[in-house]
């Protein structure tokens, strides 16, 4: 079996050296490696790099050389190629096929195509047909320069591919796009799959452009985001937003220093956000594990005003109620009929609704 080791070109150790100085042949598994580096430009199958491995280990010599014939030519049957390689012998046909069309193996075969040996009395070899791996020996230069030039080429692309990463992950954040957004969508399709260099670099292009076009956010200031627009608040319609409110939520006020002593929880944890999306993503994740996860839509129906005073009121109160869940749609089927307003959900004093799902 061949020895461990890379798959880089290896030095000129893997060659000995006799006394007088000459250089003999390289070790036939070193210029399997150099084959198997090469394997992604040569357009090389797994199958094919073990059927070539099994035709290594049936010659004797552990060195390559047209000296003898023993030392180049593999004169096993298909039966016994495919028993080693654990495949059929019509697939050991198929990819020897392919070696001797890429240049790495060579027919050397009788007139009935048979492959066979001749040894005299002695036992050696001296006559054989088979399959030659001399074009591995030949050109070995040739296949180091591939590999070489191929592991450069491989270098880049991953260097560019995590350019790309890091690259859609700042427009990610920056721009608030979520996983399911179509432009998202693609480009982190585009990394899974095995693109071309252009392709990344057309992509890495793109996504400079957008954080270079992003419009400047007004609003970033810590403390403006711990206030929702309250002019953003979907439809008005109820028949097209049946889950709306009536409540007329556009008179909202607040007062910034009212906000942090009413909810100085929820003011703490958003305060930290850098734009209006991550607010709004960080207080889903609060209303998500104070269990509110169902009817966290329902109260982003009243609007991002509303929204967010009925969750800082809510986490205020956490250690105070039963029952988060039901707790809320209660304030919310209060503030439907007009028993609570939102000015009240400013005051320290904890409402009760008539369900009594407080403490």
């Amino acid at each position: 079996m061949p020895p461990n080791g890379g798959s880089s070109v290896a030095s000129a150790g893997h060659y000995s050296a006799v006394s007088n100085g000459s250089v003999t042949a390289p070790d036939k598994w070193y210029l399997l490696r150099t084959v198997e580096a090469a394997r992604v430009p040569l357009g090389l199958k797994s199958t094919s790099l073990t059927l070539l491995r099994a035709m290594l280990s049936f010659m004797r010599s552990d060195r390559v050389s047209p000296a003898k014939v023993d030392a180049h030519i593999c004169f096993a049957s298909n039966a016994s190629l495919a028993e080693r390689a654990h495949v059929s012998v019509q697939t050991v046909e198929r990819h020897i096929s392919r070696l001797v069309d890429l240049g790495l193996v060579e027919r050397v075969c009788s007139g009935n195509g048979k492959r066979w040996a001749r040894r005299d009395r002695k036992g050696r070899v001296v006559l054989a047909s088979g399959l030659s791996v001399l074009p591995m020996l030949d050109r070995h230069q040739e296949l180091s320069d591939i590999a070489e030039e191929h592991a450069v080429f491989a270098e880049r692309l991953r260097t560019l591919r995590d350019r790309c990463a890091l690259a859609l992950a700042n427009v990610k954040n920056t721009m608030g796009l979520s996983k399911d957004d179509t432009f998202y969508q693609h480009a982190a399709r585009l990394l899974r799959r095995a693109p071309c260099e252009d392709a990344l670099n057309e992509l890495l292009k793109t996504l400079s452009g957008k954080v270079v076009d992003k419009p400047q956010d007004n609003d970033t200031d810590a403390d403006k985001l711990m206030v929702p627009d309250t002019k953003v608040e979907g439809h008005k319609e109820p028949e097209l937003n049946p889950s709306v409110s009536s409540t007329n939520t556009s008179d909202i006020h607040l007062d910034e220093n009212t906000v942090k002593a009413s909810f100085p929880t929820l003011c703490a944890e958003i305060r930290t956000a850098a734009t209006q999306r991550e607010c709004a993503d960080r207080m889903e994740h609060i209303a998500s594990c104070l269990g509110l996860t169902q009817i966290w839509p329902k109260l982003c129906a009243k609007g991002p005003a509303m929204s967010f005073l009925l969750l800082g009121y809510i986490l205020e109160r956490g250690d105070k109620v039963r029952n988060a869940r039901r707790y809320a749609l209660a304030l919310v089927r209060d503030i439907e009929n007009g028993s609570l307003n939102w000015r009240q959900l400013l005051s320290q004093t904890i409402h009760s609704p008539r369900s009594k799902f407080a403490a």
